[in-house]
């Protein structure tokens, strides 16, 4: 490369702070090689710091313009949208998903798109999801698909639309399983008063109606394999219930 197209590229394109290095320029154009070549060592750490960058950019964007949000002047997305290039609605979405999942919840091991999977659940859901698509590789996809399963999805449920296409309980069942877990970390049913409890019975209540309706259901369907197996799942909750004096 000619000294020329050098000279004119970085006039173009300065080097990117934080690559700075006797051995390679990094521009937003690409890698400008100085006399000594660089190690092998060298060049796998622009190319880590460029994916760190990368994966980092969306979360300074979204911070930054968070903050700017609060300062005289309010928001203004058509002005940030011409500073960096990236149409408002982007800009939307990205400031939606840093405001929505705090710095506590953020994974670096995984990508901005898990976590705007989660973005629309309770702070404790959003964790419990990470750490799930973190403790079994999840795709995006396939976290989106775990979160309305309700579970982990497999490769099969991957293969085909969920509940042939219609909503299903999982994603409501998880909110109520992060607001057990809550209740569990402050060990409240050892210390709720007898009125409390009684208040929260009376709140799952339209649950138990609404499973109630699905046992019918069941029931009328004929398929005893089925119907067993619900029993066997329902041992606990009967022995509750006849435990009550």
């Amino acid at each position: 490369m000619s000294l020329e197209i050098v000279s004119q590229t970085l006039k173009e394109n300065p080097s990117l702070p934080g690559f700075e290095s006797e051995a390679a320029i990094v521009t937003e154009v690409g890698i400008m090689f100085g006399d000594s070549p660089p190690t092998d060592d060298e060049i796998e750490d622009i190319m880590l710091k460029a994916v760190r960058i990368r994966n980092s950019a969306n979360w300074v964007i979204g911070d930054a313009i968070n903050y700017l949000s609060t300062l005289p002047g309010g928001e203004q997305y058509q002005r940030w949208s011409e500073i960096t290039g990236l149409e408002v609605s982007t800009l939307q979405n990205i400031a939606t998903v840093a405001r929505k999942v705090g710095l506590a919840n953020r994974k670096a091991t995984l990508k901005f798109e898990h976590h705007k999977a989660v973005a629309a659940l309770p702070s404790d859901d959003q964790a419990h999801w990470l750490d799930t698509a973190i403790k079994h590789n999840l795709t995006r996809d396939r976290l989106r698909k775990s979160i309305l399963l309700g579970r982990v999805a497999t490769p099969k449920d991957m293969e085909k639309p969920i509940g042939g296409g219609i909503d299903t309980a999982g994603a409501h069942v998880s909110r109520l399983s992060a607001f057990k877990r809550k209740l569990d970390e402050d060990k409240w049913f050892d210390w709720a008063p007898a009125e409390n409890l009684y208040a929260l019975h009376r709140d799952l209540c339209p649950a138990i109606q609404f499973h109630t309706e699905v046992l019918k259901a069941i029931a009328k369907s004929g398929d005893l394999t089925m119907a067993g197996e619900v029993r066997r799942q329902l041992d606990d909750f009967t022995a509750a219930i006849e435990a009550l004096p």
